[in-house]
């Protein structure tokens, strides 16, 4: 079911860039600039995540591509080849004797409670697959809890009264071995702002709070956002390299309900990406 939806997904959404970007395109030659549009489509070299371990104990988003893709299939991933430089943050006792999915919920069943990092590891893997918003936990049979995308991941806090909470996930490099991977952190913090305006101001600053993490954006500078049927357009005041674009991506994907990103420069078009993309 979930391979269903995802392929019936892709095509939608596909389609659907296609014709905001040819008429973001039409638009722009009646304007007489000479705008050619390049289309980024789904990118099927993965189609899902595991969270891993780093040596800093921070979880890492590492993408993986299954042929039959499903939550049982994809926790089972835990128990295949994981790369050299990251480790698995499931205990060897915790045993997963149940795995159900209903709608846009799974049910996982373990024989003991998960530790933190466990719980956020298995939530936020499957948080992966496509239409995935609730997880809920049993153990020995019996209800433990439930989790969505609020329940925090490498959790960062950094709030100084009760008032104005604000929760954002932003995704950061990492490079280990020649490697680059994304770690996702979760911020608590008092601000008025909304969230993509942090995840901007996070992202292109030259501060970021563990020496091992970094933004490939740091500097950049961006003049506005704008959502057009539920595509947001960001645009540049220089251009930027595609791949220095993907934390941005990973971070606005999570943490709003656009379908589509579309990154610009002086009127052109530097990458377009959806969701299923990620």
């Amino acid at each position: 079911m979930i391979r269903k939806k995802a392929i019936s997904k892709i095509l939608l959404t596909t389609m659907f860039l296609f014709i905001i970007l040819f008429s973001y395109s039409i638009n722009k030659i009646n304007n007489k600039d000479n705008i050619k549009p390049t289309f980024d489509y789904v990118n099927m070299d993965t189609n899902a995540s595991l969270y891993l371990l780093d040596n800093n104990n921070l979880l890492v988003k590492y993408d993986i591509f299954l042929i039959d893709l499903n939550p049982k299939n994809l926790l089972d991933s835990y128990k295949n080849n994981l790369p050299n430089n990251l480790k698995s943050p499931l205990r060897n006792k915790l045993k997963f004797d149940k795995i159900k999915s209903k709608d846009n919920e799974i049910y996982v069943y373990l024989n003991i409670k998960p530790n933190i990092k466990e719980e956020e590891a298995i939530s936020y893997s499957l948080f992966s697959l496509e239409g995935i918003d609730k997880v809920n936990f049993y153990i020995n049979s019996s209800f433990y809890k439930s989790n969505n995308k609020n329940l925090g991941i490498n959790k960062d806090i950094l709030l100084n009264d009760k008032n104005n909470i604000k929760t954002v996930t932003v995704f950061y490099n990492e490079n280990i071995d020649d490697n680059s991977y994304f770690v996702p952190v979760t911020k608590y913090i008092n601000s008025s702002k909304n969230k993509i305006d942090i995840i901007i101001e996070e992202l292109t600053s030259n501060y970021i709070y563990e020496d091992n993490l970094a933004s490939t954006l740091a500097n950049a500078k961006i003049n506005n956002y704008r959502f057009d049927n539920n595509v947001l357009f960001v645009e540049f005041n220089s251009f930027v390299n595609k791949k220095d674009l993907d934390g941005l991506t990973n971070s606005l994907f999570f943490n709003t309900s656009t379908e589509s990103v579309i990154y610009t420069c002086k009127g052109k078009i530097i990458d377009s990406v959806n969701k299923l993309k990620k």
